[in-house]
């Protein structure tokens, strides 16, 4: 999706800051970041008062932009939300907030590379412990005898315990 929506310009679509909600093009990073965070500060607004977890501000590259908030002294979260999961979107100022949002999208290989490496070991590493699992313990004929052993000694304790006199 975002291979497919590259180009060399910037463009983000955004919704009205102060409008209906309608989404607007900006191709000037400064503006985009500067509205970036007022609709941040908007919907986190909105989500704090209402049952929703989040609300979409706009779209990059193909993919939605959200934001969240739990606590109204918190600073509002802003995310793209790929496959279930959240890539948090930084920045200190208003260019640097539209580059967080090249970088982010540009890491998803390397994350998605990441992903499959650590699918691989965790596969190795089922594998490995389902065969240790499967193998006979070497000390289970032993274990046996002791356990018989230490059965007939409860037995045969029980049986020498002086009796109660319940007088």
């Amino acid at each position: 999706v975002r291979d497919e929506n590259t180009s060399d310009e910037f463009r983000i679509e955004l919704k009205e800051v102060f409008g209906d909600g309608s989404m607007h093009v900006i191709t000037k990073r400064e503006d985009a970041g500067r509205d970036i965070k007022l609709l941040a500060e908007k919907a986190a607004q909105k989500v704090l008062r209402s049952t929703v977890s989040a609300l979409e501000i706009g779209r990059y590259k193909g993919h939605a932009l959200c934001t969240t908030c739990t606590d109204l002294n918190e600073t509002p979260l802003t995310y793209f939300e790929i496959g279930a999961r959240k890539f948090e979107i930084g920045g200190a100022d208003n260019i640097g907030i539209t580059r967080s949002l090249d970088t982010v999208l540009r890491l998803l290989d390397d994350k998605s590379k990441k992903c499959e490496e650590d699918i691989q070991a965790w596969g190795k590493n089922i594998a490995s412990v389902s065969e240790e699992l499967n193998r006979p313990w070497d000390h289970e004929v032993k274990f046996k005898a002791l356990e018989v052993e230490l059965q007939a000694l409860e037995t045969e304790l029980r049986q020498d315990a002086p009796k109660q006199d319940n007088a």
